[in-house]
């Protein structure tokens, strides 16, 4: 039930990642697509993110469902990867891990929201953006900060 949903937003993620566009603006594209989705499936996103879910760290999953969860997420680590350069497989985790939590708070605030789907978006894509470009400059300050 949750697979061919996951594989369309896999398919999603893997045109913007194809596409001839900067790195950052495919980090957004792919951050909206992930929203887009959720919101889009309000009623099977747990199912599909979080039921059975194994660590993001988890070298082979066991399950189709948790590779394709563990596949979605590497783009979102993959995404950050190219703007903020990791450096350590560590640090590379703990960053998308930070990410995915700013991404996972905005598709839990509006899960529940009643509001037409193009409205809410059309309200709510900008604040994405926004949140984007305060996580991504929280993560440079930060290592500034621990550099110093």
């Amino acid at each position: 039930l949750a697979i061919p949903p996951l594989q369309y937003l896999e398919a999603a993620f893997t045109g913007v990642m194809q596409a001839s566009i900067d790195t950052e603006k495919k980090l957004l594209e792919i951050s909206r697509q992930f929203l887009k989705f959720c919101l889009s499936h309000k009623s099977m996103v747990t199912v599909i993110f979080n039921v059975h879910a194994v660590r993001v760290d988890e070298p082979e999953p066991e399950g189709e469902l948790n590779q394709l969860r563990l596949r979605i997420f590497r783009y979102l680590t993959e995404g950050v990867q190219q703007v903020i350069p990791a450096q350590s497989e560590e640090e590379r985790i703990n960053l998308a891990r930070v990410y995915f939590f700013m991404l996972n708070g905005m598709v839990m605030t509006y899960l529940n929201n009643e509001e037409p789907l193009e409205q809410l978006f059309e309200r709510i894509l900008p604040l994405l953006d926004q949140s984007v470009e305060i996580v991504l400059l929280g993560m440079v300050k930060k290592r500034e900060l621990s550099a110093e």
